[in-house]
């Protein structure tokens, strides 16, 4: 089994963009830290860190495990859920989201508080401070 926790920071909105993939896998803990100049608001830059982790679970050939895949965004789990954003700026990272998550035999999404979700936050955080601090 493995847990996946993922997280965003956004500065302004739409601004640059800190992401933080936290895998725990048979007793490690694998830790991602991503950032982009791309300027994304926090509904897509929640729905891209999702998007990142499954391309990491994939190059790591992780994709026959048993995954649960956690995020604080509600938004980000409803929209994969039932497939569907009505603004148009989310529905792309939705599509890409949507083609991984096929490649997954049992995927499972789950919200968590942002409580639970602090190692991704502070991974995110970091990646942000590196992109501002250029």
């Amino acid at each position: 089994m493995i847990r996946v926790r993922t997280d965003a920071a956004v500065n302004g909105n739409p601004g640059k963009v800190g992401i933080g993939i936290e895998i725990l896998y048979q007793k490690q803990q694998f830790l991602f830290k991503e950032c982009s100049d791309q300027l994304m608001d926090n509904h897509q830059a929640e729905l891209w860190v999702i998007y990142r982790a499954l391309m990491i679970l994939q190059e790591k050939e992780w994709h026959h495990e048993v995954i649960f895949l956690n995020s604080d965004s509600k938004f980000a789990m409803m929209a994969i859920e039932k497939n569907y954003t009505k603004q148009v700026a989310y529905q792309e990272f939705l599509k890409k989201v949507q083609k991984e998550r096929k490649n997954f035999l049992q995927l499972f999404l789950e919200w968590i508080p942002e409580k639970e979700n602090r190692g991704a936050d502070q991974l995110a955080r970091q990646a942000l401070q590196q992109i501002l601090n250029r």
